[in-house]
């Protein structure tokens, strides 16, 4: 073989049509819960099972509680939130997020025999993408305001509260956990 006689590249990775609007979809949030590995599954704790907030059944009764909690105040846009934080992972997941909060946001954080903490910390970090790992997914309106709140593990519970700020919509406020 000479030098200018080289084979042409091959793709690494077929691209299709179907690859393709699967791939806008879960970008844009439409798609529902997406994940590149198996969803997870329930959570045991002391012989209490919580759901796997990201499995299809689960989301499904989940986001029926969020357009709820939402009322008329943009629905879909705090169902894509709570899609993105609990069930997203990658970095459009982390930007939709992120967007909702400031650079530094207050968190609130419990352990047991130890008191209430109140902290600024980085909101990249707070809000990074669970990529599936919250359980027992619960929600609380209160007026302008929904708090989100999950088992992150056996020993943890997380939540965000968020506020829904008329043409602003909805903005992160505090995120906090509490442990055991």
């Amino acid at each position: 073989m000479r030098r200018n006689d080289r084979r042409p590249l091959q793709r690494l990775v077929p691209i299709t049509w179907a690859r393709v609007a699967t791939a806008v979809a879960a970008v844009a949030g439409v798609a529902g819960p997406v994940a590149a590995t198996e969803p997870l599954r329930d959570l045991d704790v002391h012989g209490t099972t919580l759901r796997a907030a990201c499995r299809a059944d689960a989301w499904r009764d989940a986001r029926a509680e969020i357009e709820r909690a939402a009322g008329a105040r943009d629905p879909a846009a705090l169902v894509a939130y709570a899609r993105a934080l609990l069930c997203g992972e990658g970095p459009a997941d982390a930007a939709r997020v992120q967007a909702t909060a400031p650079r530094r946001i207050v968190d609130v954080s419990v352990g047991t025999g130890q008191p209430t903490q109140r902290s600024r910390v980085d909101a990249a970090e707070a809000l990074a993408p669970r990529a599936g790992a919250a359980w027992a997914l619960q929600l609380q309106a209160d007026g302008d305001a929904v708090r989100l709140q999950w088992h992150a593990n056996e020993a943890c519970v997380h939540g965000v509260r968020l506020r829904h700020q008329g043409r602003a919509g909805w903005r992160t406020a505090e995120t906090g956990s509490a442990c055991d």
